[in-house]
């Protein structure tokens, strides 16, 4: 395929709706999926003690209710209507962003 071809398809894409872009995204990246690599013996083991911290109730689990997935929701949305203006997030500061409502989750499970 041809640079100017690549170029056209991109277009096209950028046209279209974010919920279609994001639907052709996840199968283009699906189709670039191969097989699971095995993880690795220090993978295995922080899987391993993580486990036990919960067993142990050394690492407490958070509930996920719908105000949670809605906060979430929000923030994607406003990420979505930023791109459509031309105003790109950056993906580090989502991921902040999301360990911030983790970690206010956390806290608020506690205090109750």
């Amino acid at each position: 395929m041809t640079q100017e071809a690549e170029q056209l398809i991109i277009e096209a894409a950028m046209t279209m709706r974010p919920e279609h872009r994001a639907r052709l995204a996840d199968q283009l990246l699906a189709s670039l999926d191969g097989p699971d690599a095995p993880l690795s013996p220090e993978w295995i083991a922080e899987i391993e003690r993580r486990i036990r911290a919960y067993e142990t109730g050394e690492l407490a689990a958070v509930p996920a209710d719908a105000s949670y997935f809605q906060s979430i929701r929000a923030k994607l949305t406003r990420g979505s209507a930023q791109a459509d203006a031309g105003q790109f997030v950056d993906p580090d500061d989502v991921l902040r962003q999301i360990d911030d409502l983790k970690r206010d989750r956390a806290a608020a499970a506690e205090r109750r």
